[in-house]
């Protein structure tokens, strides 16, 4: 139960703030920004891609560092195994984040450009690849695959 809460959670949270911060503040500045400077519009979306690896770091390592303490207080009463387990997957899955933002921001980039094949495709794509590494945590039995799977389905959409 704590892995399946930590997993949605994680994804939610960086979702939530990366998918309203772009469709709400940069899509709209860039395209005005694009009509009157394509070299103001070029400085805004560096400036974004490299706010957008600054941030994924400090929550990464936030989200990293303070692992042990943000499992009993979001699963209170957790047993020691469940804890340790859940740590684990919460320091691993935190290397992703990065990966998370980075890609979310360039796949917002590429719907500011009229193209929408990252963002459409996203969900799709990192759900079939977490449902493969899921596969593969079982047929190993080694539940933290999951969390390292996590880790590499992010890291290929980034390149996607």
């Amino acid at each position: 139960m704590p892995i399946f809460f930590i997993c949605s959670s994680h994804n939610t949270f960086i979702n939530t703030i990366i998918g309203d911060t772009l469709t709400s503040g940069l899509i709209p500045l860039y395209q005005k920004l694009r009509k009157e400077s394509e070299a103001l519009a070029s400085a805004l979306l560096f400036l974004t891609l490299g706010v957008s690896f600054f941030l994924g770091l400090v929550i990464g390592g936030v989200v990293f560092w303070g692992a042990s303490l943000f499992v009993p207080l979001f699963v209170p009463g957790i047993s020691d195994s469940a804890n340790y387990l859940a740590v684990s997957f919460l320091r691993i899955m935190s290397l992703s984040i990065p990966l998370i933002i980075i890609g979310n921001t360039a796949a917002f980039i590429e719907a500011a450009h009229g193209r929408y094949k990252a963002l459409s495709s996203r969900a799709a794509l990192t759900n079939i690849g977490v449902i493969a590494t899921g596969f593969t945590a079982m047929y190993f039995d080694a539940p933290i695959l999951l969390a390292a799977g996590y880790v590499v389905v992010y890291f290929l959409f980034l390149f996607f």
